[in-house]
Order: C-alpha cells, then sequence, then structure tokens
C-alpha cells in the first residue's frame, strides 16, 4: 500500500464521522448526533503508514465515551495519554494488554510475562532485563466506541443496543477502514450481533462460545473477535492479562490450524 492509499483511509474515515454527526435522529428522536455532543474516534497513530504496516493491528470495541461541552475527538486524548501527558487507569490496563497481544504468538510454548508498568523516560534507572510496558504503546491501537454521542458513565446494555442497531452500518465502515486484525471487545455478544445483522450482506460471524473468541473476515482476511471484560474492570492486573493473552493465543492457534 502506497503512502497515498494510507492517506486516502484516514480521509475516509474522517469523511465517515463528519458524515455520522450530521446523520438525521432516528424515528423516535432517541438518537441524534447533530444535537448530542459527538465523540470521533479511530486510529492512535498519527501516521497511518506505522499502523497500516503493524502485522498485529489491535482494536479496541469499547462502550461509549462521555463529557465535555462540543464534540471532541477520543484519539487526541489517547494521544496525549501516551505521551504522559495525562494519567489514566483505563488506557494503562489497554497499553498492558496490548503489550501482551504484541509479543504473543502462536507457536510458543509460554505466554508472555505480566510486564511491569514503567515510563520510558525513566529506562535508565531501571534494570535492562526487567520486562516493562508504558502508554506509548497506545500509539499501536485503534478504539472505535458503539455509542459515539450522548455518552454516560454508565453504561446500558439495551441503550448501546439501540445506537448499535441504528448506527450499525456507519460502525462497521469504520472498522473495515481501521482494517485490524484483533477485535477486543468489551461489549456483548448480543451488540456484535446487532451490528453483523444490520449491514448488507449481513456479516458472519463464526463464534466458539467455549473460549470467548470468534472469527470474521475483513478485507478478505481472517480477524480474531474477543469477547472481554471493560479495561475499567477492577480485576487484579494478572487475571486480566494471563487471561486475554491465553485466549488470543489459543485463537492464533485456532488459524493456524483452519
Amino acid at each position: 500500500m502506497s503512502e497515498n492509499e494510507y492517506q486516502e483511509k484516514i480521509n475516509a474515515i474522517d469523511a465517515l464521522l463528519d458524515k455520522w454527526k450530521n446523520k438525521a435522529p432516528s424515528p423516535d428522536g432517541y438518537i441524534n448526533h447533530p444535537t448530542s455532543v459527538f465523540i470521533r474516534d479511530g486510529i492512535i497513530n498519527e501516521k497511518p503508514e506505522e499502523w497500516y504496516s503493524q502485522e498485529c493491528r489491535p482494536l479496541f470495541l469499547l462502550k461509549e465515551a462521555y463529557g465535555g461541552e462540543k464534540d471532541w475527538d477520543l484519539t487526541s486524548y489517547v494521544r496525549s495519554v501516551a505521551d504522559g501527558e495525562k494519567k489514566n487507569r483505563t488506557w494503562r490496563n489497554i497499553a498492558m494488554w496490548t503489550y501482551g497481544i504484541l509479543h504473543t504468538h502462536a507457536d510458543s510454548d509460554t505466554l508472555p510475562n505480566l510486564p511491569e508498568y514503567h515510563r520510558e523516560t525513566d529506562a535508565s534507572s531501571q534494570n535492562a532485563t526487567t520486562t516493562t510496558f508504558d502508554e506509548h504503546l497506545l500509539r499501536k491501537i485503534a478504539v472505535v466506541n458503539i455509542k459515539k454521542s450522548n455518552g454516560d458513565p454508565s453504561s446500558s446494555d439495551d441503550d448501546l443496543k439501540l445506537y448499535a442497531k441504528y448506527d450499525a452500518q456507519e460502525l462497521w465502515d469504520e472498522i473495515d477502514l481501521i482494517d485490524p486484525t484483533v477485535i477486543i471487545s468489551a461489549n456483548t455478544h448480543e451488540i456484535q450481533d446487532t451490528i453483523a445483522a444490520q449491514n448488507t450482506p449481513p456479516i458472519k460471524i463464526d463464534r466458539n462460545y467455549q473460549d470467548w473468541t470468534s472469527h470474521l473476515t475483513i478485507n478478505k482476511h481472517d480477524v480474531i473477535l474477543i469477547e472481554y471484560w471493560h479495561p475499567a474492570n477492577y480485576f487484579p492486573s494478572m487475571m486480566n492479562y494471563y487471561t486475554l493473552m491465553a485466549v488470543y493465543q489459543h485463537a492464533l492457534q485456532d488459524c493456524n490450524h483452519k
């Protein structure tokens, strides 16, 4: 893919979000993007060629962002966390999970060790053999929220299903343009199925309920979908991390056997 083609994809995402913001309200008026605070999202890295060149491209499919009195861009906020300008426990967890995903391989006998949090600027004071991570890894992810406007601190699955159904085509178009290789979803499988069913033609999700993983096709390549806990959960870091890595490795191995 050429540099122009990378930029064309980013331009297409921007145009999609512009159109989404101005989408007509739902017939009952429950969803009204034009009159609500609309929060954009997408690829975190400002350099599209770096994102699309990654062999592993993790997309975090979350519920909703909230706050502010006017429209804003979640990718800018996450970049500020990646650069150490802001602190956020949820995004630190995502950075830790990203470290593990990028270092998990189907043919490895072990999972990558749970890393210690460590800012790159302090690396000189740390033992060189210590496995560490920091928020810079957030530049290697993309993020898509189901609910783009009128967000709340506490999410309701029934509310999210309404947004997923009404905005299904836009959600799928955004994910398709981002072109992930793995999706970590903090939503229920009913919400994923709602998005898939509303598209023309419907998207086929090959689901394995035993290990939280599914497979679908995006841009003619296999994508792993993991339905997982929200990164804001309060489970122990070790349980969060190793469970996700084990699930992901098993999905990678399943891909190799297809």
